[in-house]
């Protein structure tokens, strides 16, 4: 009965896991991982080791907390599918392009992002914030839908080429883009705005908006502060 409720213990208690494959892999292989497990939503994750690869999220998952960026080289973290949950606040750092083509990211963790987002399609929920930090890039491309049920705080530069951003998708709750001071908006091409359920959404401007788009914007509430 002792042993078994150590064994519980050391079992739910959170662990460190460092990401080992340098070539590339999937974040659902426990042999990409020291120690040699799939991290769990308690885990503290570090994706640091140096080289150029790619980190994969295509089936559901979670962490705890998430560091990724090591060496002078680019890493590439990608989520493809699923629903990749965040608990704690994380850091990509400035070497690391965070490629959203899928999937959803929720939680209540804040992630930073220091380098470069790449969204083309895909969800962001949760009641988190995602902050693009100064001098970090943000790109939204492509046709596909991209759910905001989340904030997202912009002191960086986003360029919005593409369309489907959908505020209050996938969950029903507001979508704010809080454009900070120094941030850079600029919507260009179609950049569609529009609005999936529920009222509220908003884009909070105190950065630089650049309003070039030839879509529409379905009624959406900017709020210019």
């Amino acid at each position: 009965m002792f042993s078994f409720g150590l064994q519980t213990l050391f079992q739910s208690q959170a662990a460190d896991l460092v990401w080992t494959n340098t070539v590339s892999g999937s974040w659902g292989v426990a042999a990409n991982w020291s120690p040699n497990q799939i991290p769990s939503g308690s885990d503290n994750v570090f994706i640091t080791n140096n080289g150029s690869y790619t980190v994969t999220i295509n089936a559901n998952a979670a962490v705890g907390g998430l560091t990724v960026g090591g060496g002078s080289v680019t890493q590439t973290f990608l989520l493809s599918g699923g629903t990749f949950t965040v608990a704690a606040s994380s850091a990509i750092r400035s070497n690391v392009i965070f490629a959203i083509a899928n999937g959803t990211l929720m939680g209540s963790g804040d992630v930073t992002i220091a380098g470069t987002l790449n969204w083309s399609a895909g969800n962001m929920g949760g009641p988190g914030h995602i902050l693009l930090a100064s001098g970090a890039g943000g790109n939204f491309t492509g046709t596909g839908t991209k759910g905001l049920a989340r904030i997202f705080d912009n002191a960086g530069t986003v360029n919005y080429s593409g369309n489907g951003l959908l505020f209050g998708y996938p969950t029903q709750v507001v979508g704010t883009f809080n454009n900070l001071v120094g941030g850079v908006f600029n919507v260009t091409g179609e950049g569609d705005f529009a609005t999936y359920v529920s009222t509220g959404h908003s884009i909070q401007q105190c950065g630089h908006v650049q309003q070039e788009w030839r879509g529409n914007d379905n009624g959406f509430q900017f709020a210019f502060q």
